[in-house]
């Protein structure tokens, strides 16, 4: 349970440290995520579906790296809620460019789209950090060696899950949410 708790106290701390950085006139239009910037090249008729796509996909497997490289021991485990921590505040400073760039359209998609997909982003990163806490934990506990740890706990099946739940968050923001946004995009103009 401690866990969730560090879990929920990191991204409310990036929240946090992202609207204090917006607030204090941080220059945040040159901090926009990259897929967010491809969404809004897509909208404007200079980026496709596949960019999008690939663009989700590096920047998960570089999210799963992180995780999986920051749990190899127990005493290293501490640096996901630092990466998670960065993520967070990432989210807000680029929902902020995004608003500051496109105005009211930009606030909508923000509402609509960013936010909610960027959400469950966080909430299957930090589905992935419980995971391979837990594995570090129980090794670190039990005292079993690293390659036998990732037997226990049916990580591999776990990891798995949240690996075919980001999947389905890159198609979904990569094909679907684009098109969402193009469409919002001519109602409001």
């Amino acid at each position: 349970m401690k866990t969730y708790y560090l879990i929920l106290f990191s991204v409310v701390l990036g929240f946090g440290l992202g609207i204090y950085l917006s607030l204090t006139g941080y220059k945040n239009t040159s901090l926009l995520v990259t897929n967010d910037k491809l969404l809004f090249d897509y909208i404007t008729g200079t980026a496709s579906y596949v960019s999008i796509f690939y663009s989700r996909i590096k920047t998960m497997l570089i999210a799963v790296v992180i995780i999986l490289s920051c749990n190899l021991t127990y005493y290293t485990a501490f640096i996901n809620y630092i990466y998670l921590t960065y993520q967070s505040a990432l989210v807000v400073l680029s929902c902020s460019g995004i608003i500051s760039l496109y105005r009211l359209s930009g606030i909508l998609n923000v509402i609509f789209f960013i936010i909610p997909i960027n959400l469950l982003t966080l909430v299957s990163v930090s589905f992935l950090i419980v995971i391979s806490l837990e594995r570090s934990r129980v090794a670190y506990k039990f005292k079993i060696p690293f390659k036998d740890s990732f037997n226990q706990l049916n990580y591999y099946s776990k990891f798995g899950y949240g690996m075919l739940f980001m999947l389905i968050i890159i198609i979904f923001a990569s094909f679907v949410l684009p098109l969402l946004m193009r469409s919002l995009t001519i109602i409001i103009f």
